[in-house]
């Protein structure tokens, strides 16, 4: 009698978490599809070139390519000092724009501001509004 009540808990508890699995599930999913959609990392590297005074330092953005992206938007913002007002800017980044476009990497590189950046990515395919503005890939960084 005990064996077959042992037997019916470990069942109900089986049946629980199964239950409990199956709703979570779908939002593992959901942002697995996500991380499919816009690319997994995006990397800055300031450039260490010469420039001459007054000139902005320059970056390279970089990221893994999506497959069948016709763009991206590269959208972010940032302070500098002395008074902190917060700027923001936006690119479209096209194949013909980037400085590399390949089925592995795509690279984008530009001049802005010393000071604290936030910056989001969303690939596009097909139209100039079919991206997950959902789930943007995200890098903070500091330009000094």
């Amino acid at each position: 009698m005990r064996s077959i009540k042992i037997v019916s808990i470990v069942a109900a508890l089986t049946a629980a978490s199964s239950a409990v699995f199956a709703q979570a599930t779908p939002a593992a999913a959901s942002r697995a599809a996500a991380a499919e959609r816009n690319p997994r990392r995006l990397e800055v590297v300031q450039l260490l070139d010469q420039r001459a005074p007054g000139n902005l330092p320059r970056v390279r953005f970089q990221w893994d390519q999506v497959p069948g992206a016709t763009q991206y938007i590269l959208s972010g913002k940032w302070t500098t000092p002395p008074s902190w007002t917060i700027h923001s800017g936006e690119y479209r980044v096209t194949q013909k724009m980037a400085g590399e476009w390949n089925q592995e990497k795509v690279s984008f590189e530009t001049a802005l501001p010393a000071g604290n950046h936030s910056w989001q990515l969303v690939a596009l395919s097909r139209s100039a509004t079919s991206g997950d503005f959902e789930h943007p890939t995200l890098k903070s960084f500091e330009i000094k």
